[in-house]
């Protein structure tokens, strides 16, 4: 299965990938209507972005179907915003050029026909783009810069951190079981 191989690539993480599976199948199935949302959070190197990478991959089998967004270069907003998602209306330029994202959600041989779109290091990126962000993750639709209106239905969204994990998690974590883990996630998330 999807699930198997997946394990055998990306170890030690059977809890998070069988629930970005889980995300995955439901928006691919349509169970999910429109765009599935997944964060993941934890240090360097635990295999966040290479599970997105890896669905793409190997549950649509287009590698095309992948798109990974570094927040890094969306520090300074403006532009670089303007860049992934599509300039605003009426700047210079702004109905020529579709956006990074848009022309994604698009083009037949990436992300038309379901993909994976990875916000990797997402808190590095400026306000500006998680205003553009939180937009097109609440409602799953995108509005380039030519003016067109793209929706992401069957599509996954995962957006990753390396810092977030200190703020969730305090340091004596890494000593808990799997019982005490899983009763602070639920005070956590409830």
């Amino acid at each position: 299965t999807l699930g198997d191989k997946l394990k055998a690539e990306i170890l030690d993480q059977p809890r998070m990938i069988d629930e970005v599976l889980n995300l995955w199948q439901g928006v691919m199935i349509g169970a999910r209507k429109g765009l599935g949302v997944g964060m993941m959070v934890g240090p360097t190197g635990t295999g966040k972005s290479e599970l997105g990478q890896r669905i793409a991959q190997l549950g649509l089998r287009r590698p095309g179907a992948f798109l990974r967004i570094d927040a890094n270069e969306y520090k300074q907003g403006g532009h670089s915003v303007n860049k992934l998602f599509g300039a605003e209306p009426g700047l210079v330029t702004s109905d020529k050029i579709a956006g990074i994202l848009p022309e994604f959600l698009d083009d037949p041989s990436k992300g038309k026909y379901g993909g994976v779109i990875l916000i990797d290091e997402a808190e590095r990126a400026h306000p500006e783009f998680w205003e553009r962000l939180m937009e097109f993750l609440d409602t799953g639709r995108v509005v380039g810069g030519d003016g067109r209106a793209r929706h992401a239905r069957r599509r996954l969204a995962l957006i990753t951190s390396n810092r977030g994990i200190n703020v969730l998690f305090p340091e004596r974590a890494s000593q808990w079981g799997a019982e005490e883990l899983t009763q602070y996630v639920a005070g956590v998330t409830s």
